[in-house]
């Protein structure tokens, strides 16, 4: 992945990589919620589930809820105040 021409290229090029990948969890990790996300990936598996196996149908109500969890995660609730 990386040429080895010297060590400094390479922790150059590890620095680079670095501060992009911290700009980019910066950028979207405030808007994403991942207990929100990771509560509605569980119901909607939950939900997979009970359409296979279950008697009572009780997937309906868990697709619905998993729904309300995913848009929840991504942060589309509520309202948005710009900042100018």
């Amino acid at each position: 992945m990386f040429l080895i021409l010297g060590t400094g290229t390479v922790v150059l090029k590890l620095q680079y990589l670095l501060h992009f990948l911290n700009m980019l969890c910066n950028k979207y990790s405030i808007r994403l919620h991942l207990l929100e996300l990771g509560v509605g990936a569980y119901l909607f598996f939950c939900g997979c589930y009970d359409l296979n196996f279950g008697k009572n149908r009780y997937f309906i109500y868990l697709f619905l809820q998993s729904f309300a969890f995913f848009i929840a995660g991504v942060g589309y609730v509520g309202t948005f105040v710009p900042n100018s």
